[in-house]
């Protein structure tokens, strides 16, 4: 009697526990993981993500400072162009916001290491470094990227051709200015050498210059082929290696600085059998600097293999002066691009920028700039977005001929 009224006993508290297990799962189980839970094709994505989110279980590390950083800027801008479109001929709007966290510490090994993540973006990338070099992975500059030095690198406040000059310019099909990378965003693993003799060497890789995972175009985006094959966007371009040198020296009062780079990639399109797979990207650079004067200039060629008649190889070269006095700077530059767009046509841009910028207090910027821009011989279409819209769906045909613009701005700027 007494193991029958125990087993009974047992019995029931095993079939309460199970309740009671079962109702807790069904009260903290979301949604998602109660539809994982059949271990499906998708349930080790799921799970993995799962655990990827977890709260860390450390959260203070010796040695590590957190700290925060932004730039906040508005633009006034003033368009006269010959060919506007839908563009705007006055625009007022808040170009930059950002807004970034960053970390850093150094480990009783000397290992320098840190992160650095752009909130408003969702982007962000680890550094470690040491006496053999700095290594870098995320979302961070190719090798051409981080060690490039150009007329733009003058340049100071907004509104010239290096920094929001052309920002509502109709420049139809012509691309490619000051263009040093193929890279847009994606991962990417970099690595810099420490600097021996003023020498400083970098190289980096990044499998594709979008963030989508599938290699080649994306199937379903016409507007995107469409674009790439008229030749004015260089998106989706994959396995892009770069390399990079700079070289710093001192004489007097002169500090010079010497870049030269070199990328190579396959397009978006590079499944394609038919078509050629190889760009290449060749840039170099000076800048010399002394007493708050500075002088820049820059050039680069892109060779894109394309078959005959669909050429779309491009160069464009800048140069710049600057001068600081007090809390005023002042610059002056001009570019010129040259863009082949198939079928020996060459369309061509002449750039010609002022500028200035004045400190008013700590972190507080007044700055403008006049732009002129001379477009010559490129396609324009009166959709300011994309000039495929004409032969997808049913816009107004692009028409190749000229433009010119000057453009007038001026910005606040808070950088803390």
């Amino acid at each position: 009697m007494k193991k029958l009224l125990f087993l009974a006993t047992a019995f029931s508290a095993t079939i309460i526990s199970a309740a009671i297990v079962s109702a807790g799962y069904a009260v903290a189980e979301t949604p998602e993981l109660l539809g994982a839970r059949s271990q499906g094709g998708e349930f080790a994505e799921f799970s993995s993500q799962y655990l990827d989110r977890e709260t860390p279980g450390r959260g203070i590390i010796p040695n590590l400072e957190i700290r925060l950083a932004g730039v906040v800027r508005t633009d006034v801008q003033v368009v006269d162009q010959d060919f506007r479109a839908m563009r705007p001929g006055l625009s007022i709007f808040d170009n930059r916001r950002d807004f970034f966290v960053l970390g850093g510490g150094t480990a009783d090994t000397g290992l320098s290491y840190g992160f650095a993540i752009d909130v408003g973006a969702g982007r962000g990338q680890v550094y470690m470094s040491n006496s053999y070099g700095r290594l870098s992975l995320g979302d961070t500059r190719s090798a051409t990227q981080s060690l490039r030095v150009d007329g733009g690198s003058v340049m100071v406040g907004t509104g010239h051709y290096a920094r929001g000059g052309g920002k509502n310019v109709n420049f139809g099909s012509l691309a490619g200015a000051r263009v040093v990378s193929y890279r847009g965003q994606g991962g990417t693993v970099r690595y810099t050498t420490p600097t021996y003799g003023g020498i400083t060497l970098s190289a980096s890789y990044t499998e594709e210059s979008d963030i989508d995972m599938i290699d080649g175009a994306v199937a379903f985006n016409q507007v995107v082929q469409s674009n790439h094959g008229l030749g004015f966007q260089w998106i989706g371009s994959e396995d892009i290696v770069s390399l990079a040198g700079q070289h710093v020296s001192t004489y007097g009062p002169y500090t010079t600085v010497l870049y030269a780079g070199y990328e190579y990639s396959n397009r978006n399109d590079k499944n394609t059998p038919e078509d050629a797979n190889g760009q290449q990207l060749v840039s170099v650079g000076a800048k010399v600097t002394a007493m708050g004067t500075g002088f820049g200039a820059g050039y680069g060629y892109a060779k894109h293999d394309r078959p005959i008649g669909l050429e779309n190889d491009r160069q464009w070269i800048d140069v710049a002066l600057t001068y600081e006095y007090g809390a005023w700077g002042f610059s002056g530059g001009a570019l010129y691009l040259e863009d082949e767009e198939g079928a020996g046509v060459i369309g061509e841009a002449y750039v010609y920028s002022g500028s200035f910028n004045y400190n008013i207090a700590p972190g507080l910027s007044l700055m403008g700039g006049v732009t002129h821009f001379i477009l010559d011989n490129t396609l324009h279409n009166g959709d300011p977005d994309s000039l495929a819209n004409a032969a997808l769906f049913g816009g107004p045909a692009p028409q190749r001929g000229d433009n010119e613009a000057t453009t007038f701005t001026l910005s606040t700027q808070v950088t803390f």
